[in-house]
């Protein structure tokens, strides 16, 4: 299974990938939620943060709902964890 894991943080997308593959996962990583939408769609999950420059996280989950495959499922991994954002996540297929 590939994971594609999207943070503006390079330590953090490689602690999230380093752990997937010692699972036996493989992970293609961006860095900017922007990336995701130019990325190889043959990723069976996406892992975001929320809180990125341009698009966050959130948004980013927007388009996926759009364009085939739409039911990709989106893990949000973030230090934000206030109520009205986990709603919203929820309310875009995100969890």
């Amino acid at each position: 299974m590939t994971v594609l894991v999207v943070d503006d943080d390079d330590i953090t997308r490689r602690l999230i990938a380093r752990r997937l593959q010692k699972a036996g996962g493989d992970t293609l990583k961006a860095e900017a939620a922007s990336d995701l939408l130019r990325t190889d769609r043959s990723s069976a999950l996406v892992i975001t943060d929320v809180m990125m420059p341009g698009t966050d996280g959130l948004n980013m989950v927007k388009p996926l709902r759009r364009t085939p495959p739409s039911r990709l499922p989106v893990l949000i991994c973030s230090a934000l964890g206030t109520p009205g954002a986990v709603a919203r996540a929820a309310g875009i297929g995100a969890r």
